[in-house]
């Protein structure tokens, strides 16, 4: 029925789904959690890759012009229509972290929606927690956040 209405399948709605390669820059900056303000001198721009196949999706950076694996199997993607949330969340090995880092537990969350067939708008939030430090050391817990575009390139 909907190819009756749009004149092309439910893919074509919703600009051919999220299946491929996307890469872009994402601007970020970071957030001063004592003044609930931009952080100053934390502004960056840092290049991304998202491979998606179905519900598999990986996440890569840009590390010095070769392409790094960020947590491994760690991320999840929900989809609906023509946007989608690509999530992940992981932490030290156990409860007091025995390693001497401190204890830690991060996320990172791509919320994504179309442009149009061959770009995505992209805003990134990472958020860590080294809950053994004391709340107010500088780098107990902080937020990153940032935005760009992604391009399909396969």
């Amino acid at each position: 029925m909907l190819s009756a209405i749009t004149g092309g399948s439910s893919e074509d709605l919703y600009y051919g789904g999220f299946d491929g390669t996307w890469t872009g820059k994402i601007h970020s900056q970071g957030l001063d959690l004592k003044t609930q303000s931009a952080k100053e001198g934390s502004t960056k721009e840092s290049k991304y890759r998202l491979v998606i196949n179905g519900t598999k999706v990986s996440v890569f950076r840009d590390d010095n012009n070769a392409w790094k694996e960020v947590k491994p199997n760690a991320f999840r993607i929900q989809i609906h229509k023509t946007s989608a949330v690509v999530s992940a969340i992981d932490s030290s090995t156990d409860v007091l972290d025995k390693t001497g880092s401190g204890g830690w537990v991060e996320t990172w969350t791509y919320t994504i929606t179309h442009k149009d067939n061959g770009t995505l708008y992209v805003y990134w939030v990472d958020s860590i927690n080294n809950y053994l430090e004391p709340p107010d050391k500088e780098i107990a817990r902080f937020i990153r956040s940032g935005f760009g575009e992604m391009t399909r390139s396969e």
